[in-house]
């Protein structure tokens, strides 16, 4: 007789078939286990960095809030990869996103109202955040640069349709002002040739409101005297004067320097846009300073006598007289904003 066995005839062949697909199923059910735990550990892992990340960048704006001076400080983690996350700041909130969208984690930071604009930035994706304070404002971005250097400009309000003013290029013809004492090139052309750019410019700003009037003809080196120019300042019905001028110092000394009338906020802060603009321009500046004056070319309410560079010392303030011309004009425009 034979022995019946599992697999041994048609019915056995039908449970050997039931036998694998049971088999099958259970080792796809397996799978799929295994599957799904490493699914949410790697999302457990994920909140567990979006949560570090959102407190550590918290973190990371109080300190900045409450260190003394300007900073520019750059944020990145080495195990962490931030463009797998982006991040927000608003409401007195860090928020970290990852990238699929999902879960958005925040944590407070203290918001420095009293001296700080209030951050709002949107939803951002970088592999480093920079930190940059400076004046009384607060930059976070990817990409971002700021001038350290530059000065603090008063807050006042300076906005005018119609911004008419006064360019006195200092000295001229016989008056040569300071002169180089290796090419001869001297303060009063300088400051012509300057005048003379900044006028070609401002003619294309007429629709912008802008009306300008010079204390001397800038188209050459023509003269006038002080007590003729001071005339014409007094008659002018501009409101802002700006005196140009070049400094004379040691040939390694390459300063600017802004003298304005005592107490006169609108002065400081036309002083400050100007200087600021130039030290955009120029990274060789050595100095920087606004510097009260009595001096009676100051007649307007708002006036400037600048300072320039330094006649001894070969810079580009003084010798790319376009790009100087064009910094003033943008510290102006800066100043009606």
């Amino acid at each position: 007789m034979r022995k019946r066995g599992l697999f041994s005839s048609k019915k056995g062949e039908v449970n050997e078939e039931l036998f694998f697909f049971i088999a099958e199923l259970i080792l796809t059910v397996m799978v799929f286990v295994i599957l799904l735990a490493y699914v949410n550990s790697i999302r457990d892992n994920t909140l567990l960095e979006k949560n570090y990340l959102a407190r550590d960048v918290a973190l990371m704006v109080d300190s900045v809030y409450a260190a003394p001076g300007k900073i520019n400080v750059g944020y990145s983690f080495g195990s962490i990869d931030l463009l797998d996350f982006s991040f927000g700041f608003n409401e007195q909130r860090a928020g970290v996103l990852e990238e699929n969208g999902e879960q958005t984690i925040k944590f407070p930071y203290a918001d420095n109202k009293i001296f700080f604009s209030p951050l709002s930035i949107g939803f951002m994706r970088t592999g480093e955040l920079i930190f940059i304070r400076s004046s009384n404002r607060l930059r976070i971005g990817g990409d971002i640069k700021e001038n350290l250097n530059k000065i603090d400009c008063p807050v006042v309000e300076t906005k005018e349709d119609k911004k008419r003013m006064i360019i006195d290029a200092g000295h001229g013809g016989s008056d040569s002002g300071f002169v180089n004492t290796n090419d001869a090139l001297n303060e009063s052309k300088i400051t012509q040739q300057i005048a003379r750019v900044f006028g070609l410019y401002m003619e294309d700003m007429k629709d912008e409101g802008f009306f300008v009037e010079f204390t001397r003809d800038v188209r050459y080196d023509s003269e006038r005297p002080m007590d003729k120019r001071l005339l014409v300042i007094g008659q002018s019905s501009s409101n802002i004067l700006i005196s140009m001028h070049v400094g004379e110092d040691d040939e390694e000394i390459n300063n600017i320097k802004a003298f304005v009338p005592f107490e006169s906020k609108k002065s400081v802060k036309l002083a400050c846009n100007i200087i600021n603009s130039l030290l955009d321009e120029y990274d060789d500046i050595t100095g920087a300073s606004i510097i009260p004056s009595e001096d009676i070319i100051l007649q307007k309410p708002v006036s400037v006598l600048l300072e320039l560079g330094n006649i001894q010392a070969d810079k580009d303030i003084l010798n790319k007289k376009d790009k100087t011309a064009l910094s003033i004009i943008d510290g102006i425009k800066d100043y009606f904003e």
